[in-house]
């Protein structure tokens, strides 16, 4: 297994996969086909399935480029639901731990949680957007049908209460540093934001704190997904040592 491309920010997000056997799949679709295509040498053609996490368009708006391009989609019921992407799409419904297998991979999803003040809800409704409202959010765990390798891949969404087996690839989102307290400062970032961004975005040392949770002998990398913007220079550079030393593991590659 192989994680050739990944770019993800609140602009845009896109995991290009590729299995031991040159198979591909994608995660999440808010980058332009032709602009991942290109990044990947133009070998975007090896792709033929689609994989969404959720409804929101950072994640989803561009799934027709990949469309027309013969990939299948693979995504929450409320995708189709809410119209993000179109009807007549080759759709196929993923369920909570209901495992699939495209392209050399098997894939389990599973809901993503979201805490409700003191309250743990154990559903799909986790992730909050804009308005406020919900929205249906899954992690996926991916194994190369060709390797026996495993990858865990959760974004948006403000912790991961779960322990899995050990994996040799970890994408997890790392969207803030709980350090840098804006709430207070307006003049730095709207309330309304840094309080969605807190309830529904996992920091960087949630982060840290899942990945010590977990038995991590057989990892080989870590990506941190969908770092924020307001994160500066100075504190980008601060993450990667920051999560080797909690650690424990300075010979694993971390990437941002």
């Amino acid at each position: 297994m192989e994680i050739i491309y990944t770019k993800t920010s609140s602009q845009g997000n896109c995991t290009i996969i590729k299995s031991g056997e040159g198979e591909m799949i994608a995660i999440d679709a808010g980058i332009d086909y032709k602009k991942v295509d290109k990044e990947i040498e133009y070998s975007l053609y090896n792709c033929h399935s689609l994989i969404l996490t959720h409804r929101h368009a950072d994640h989803c708006i561009k799934s027709k480029d990949f469309v027309r391009h013969g990939v299948s989609l693979y995504c929450p019921l409320e995708v189709v639901s809410t119209g993000s992407v179109k009807q007549g799409y080759n759709i196929h419904i993923v369920r909570d731990r209901q495992q699939f297998e495209v392209d050399g991979f098997k894939i389990v999803p599973f809901s993503l949680i979201h805490e409700d003040g003191f309250k743990i809800v154990p559903f799909s409704l986790i992730h909050e957007g804009g308005t406020g409202i919900p929205c249906e959010c899954y992690g996926y765990l991916i194994q190369d049908v060709s390797t026996g390798e495993k990858m865990l891949h959760c974004t948006d969404t403000q912790c991961i209460p779960y322990s899995f087996p050990p994996m040799e690839y970890y994408n997890l989102e790392a969207n803030y540093w709980e350090q840098d307290d804006f709430y207070d400062c307006l003049d730095v970032i709207e309330k309304s934001v840094e309080m969605r961004r807190m309830r529904s975005h996992m920091s960087v040392e949630t982060a840290a704190d899942f990945l010590k949770k977990q038995d991590l002998s057989k990892c080989k990398e870590i990506h941190l997904l969908h770092l924020s913007s307001s994160i500066t220079k100075e504190k980008r550079e601060q993450i990667i040592p920051y999560i080797k030393e909690q650690i424990g593991r300075t010979d694993i590659d971390v990437f941002i």
